[in-house]
């Protein structure tokens, strides 16, 4: 029972600070929540990089089936 006039806040705050394993307890929460952003992180990144994958892909396909010689596509020789 709390006294009266007494914050809960405050309380439970000050309860948390008296409690020896709180450096500990935020160290488990820290670690925890760093796992969860890698982990977040790498699925995200891995779906760009299928998606990009699967862009250049495409494009090799299409510059494959092409019918002019890549060397001199720039520089094309004389047909005539």
């Amino acid at each position: 029972m709390l006294p009266p006039g007494a914050d809960v806040t405050f309380c439970v705050f000050s309860s948390l600070v008296k409690d020896p394993n709180i450096n500990a307890r935020a160290a488990q929460l820290t670690n925890i929540g760093f796992v969860i952003v890698l982990v977040i992180f790498i699925l995200s990144n891995t779906k760009r990089e299928k998606i990009m994958l699967r862009i250049v892909r495409g494009i090799k396909r299409q510059m494959h089936d092409m019918s002019f010689d890549k060397k001199n596509d720039l520089r094309p020789e004389k047909w005539y």
